[in-house]
Order: structure tokens, then sequence, then C-alpha cells
């Protein structure tokens, strides 16, 4: 068991779901040979991404005079994904 462990709680007024975390002492090698995918953020990429955003019809999950469940709008926010 490793005793350098040290539990945290995050306090944030943002969200009632406060983090937990952990800080240790014990170092852990890294290995060279891990590829980490990540997202490209070019000009061109979030303009497609905002473009594609104006193409959708939000107005079956915006519009409040609907009084839809919430299962009704997942499903249709489920279909835009």
């Amino acid at each position: 068991m490793i005793s350098n462990l040290v539990p945290s709680i995050l306090c944030s007024d943002v969200s009632d779901h406060l983090p937990v975390f952990v800080t240790s002492s014990v170092i852990i090698p890294c290995k060279s040979d891990k590829f980490i995918y990540k997202r490209m953020y070019s000009d061109n990429n979030r303009a497609n991404f905002l473009q594609n955003l104006y193409n959708i019809d939000w107005s079956d999950i915006v519009d409040p005079a609907k009084h839809m469940s919430a299962g009704t709008v997942f499903s249709f926010y489920t279909k835009i994904i």
C-alpha cells in the first residue's frame, strides 16, 4: 500500500458535484512509444464545426412553448449527433 497519498476535494461554485482527486509522491516512468490522440484545433476545423452547428434546426430543443419531457428532448439531441 502506498502511504504517500493525499486525497483532496476541489471546491468550486460552478457545480454541486465536487471533484475528488489524489496526489502522490510516487514517480511512474513514462513510456515513450505511447501515442497521444488529440484533436486538431485549426481555424478550418473550427469554421466547419461552427457551420455544422448553424445548420442544425435547434427549434425542437430550445422552444419552451413545446413543453417536452427531458426524454423527448434527449431523443432529438441524439438524432442530431
